[in-house]
């Protein structure tokens, strides 16, 4: 059954996962990454672990925001020091963003390049109706995507070709991006107006 489902059903239920975590609980919370992550190792273990590294830095940093801007009990006596609440929220921020981390990883190895940028594509069409490039607008989103993709992927560059390593130099050209409308078959359109619906209804429960 899930082999059936079109690029823009799994896009959508990205989505769904992302804005689902937004309103979870703590412990809910920590289950559900848990999970993701597990699913995410089981599936390409170097490249979770590489895109973790990586990003070690920014989760580090929403903890730290958090624990010195959000008001509440000091950790310590003194004055400087942070908020056991805003360490509490800035590591579920964390938390949010490994689990969306993690189910875009699994997202990326069930369809693979082409495939997601079909979807992404496909999902571009409503942005006709608001006078807006729907060619434009996906494929702007798309190298996004890849150039992110590829940034992971490289090696860590040596620290005496550090400024060769962001000129690009010695860098393989991208392969080409296609983009294309995939139709709809069967109920894929149902599906996506069903996710779309839960999608709604989470952001209107949230407040949004």
């Amino acid at each position: 059954m899930l082999s059936r489902l079109h690029p823009a059903n799994w896009i959508l239920c990205w989505l769904l996962v992302a804005c689902w975590l937004h309103v979870l609980q703590p412990t809910p919370l920590v289950v559900s990454v848990s999970l993701l992550i597990l699913l995410a190792l089981y599936g390409d273990r170097r490249r979770w672990w590489r895109t973790l590294k990586r990003l070690r830095f920014l989760l580090f940093a929403l903890v730290v925001v958090y624990g010195w801007s959000t008001p509440g009990m000091h950790v310590m006596a003194q004055s400087w020091a942070p908020s056991e609440e805003g360490l509490l929220l800035g590591a579920l921020q964390a938390l949010r963003l490994m689990g969306m981390l993690a189910s875009l990883q699994l997202l990326m190895a069930i369809l693979g390049r082409d495939r997601l940028f079909g979807g992404l594509y496909t999902l571009a069409a409503p942005l006709a109706l608001f006078g807006l490039s729907r060619q434009r607008c996906a494929l702007r989103l798309a190298l996004t995507m890849d150039f992110a993709e590829a940034l992971l992927a490289a090696p860590r560059p040596a620290r005496d070709a550090w400024r060769a390593w962001l000129d690009g130099a010695g860098e393989e050209a991208p392969a080409p991006i296609r983009l294309s409308s995939l139709p709809f078959v069967g109920g894929q359109r149902w599906c996506c107006a069903v996710l779309l619906g839960a999608i709604g209804l989470i952001l209107m429960g949230a407040g949004y």
